[in-house]
């Protein structure tokens, strides 16, 4: 269906950028002056779209606690990038984005052997 979001883009990723959970690799992190108050912050950058995700300070700091604080080397890692609807904007829910860990398969141990029972002879 055609929308309106189509022909408007933005230079950055909203959270009409995910209708629902994407799995993302993230193809690069570097500081940019943002918003109306040219605002220094992160922008990460995924394998799948040219355009960043600006990242709020709690974004960054789960990326960091996942793969280290330095930004330069989260570079083909990946994140699950998803809207939240609950994210607040000056006391008002306004949606946003959130940045959460992948899910990982559970190990499995492969089944036990049986014993093998001594031969007698």
């Amino acid at each position: 269906m055609p929308s309106i979001d189509d022909i408007y883009t933005g230079d950055y990723l909203t959270k009409n950028d995910f209708p629902q959970p994407m799995t993302c690799v993230i193809s690069l992190c570097k500081p940019e002056l943002v918003g109306q108050e040219k605002e220094n912050r992160l922008v990460v950058y995924f394998q799948h779209d040219e355009r960043g995700m600006v990242l709020n300070k709690g974004n960054a700091n789960i990326i960091g606690a996942l793969y280290g604080k330095d930004y330069t080397q989260w570079g083909s890692q990946q994140v699950v990038v998803e809207h939240d609807p609950t994210v607040q904007f000056q006391g008002k829910a306004v949606g946003g984005l959130r940045i959460r860990a992948p899910q990982v398969a559970p190990v499995t141990a492969p089944p036990a052997q049986p014993a093998v029972a001594e031969v007698q002879q």
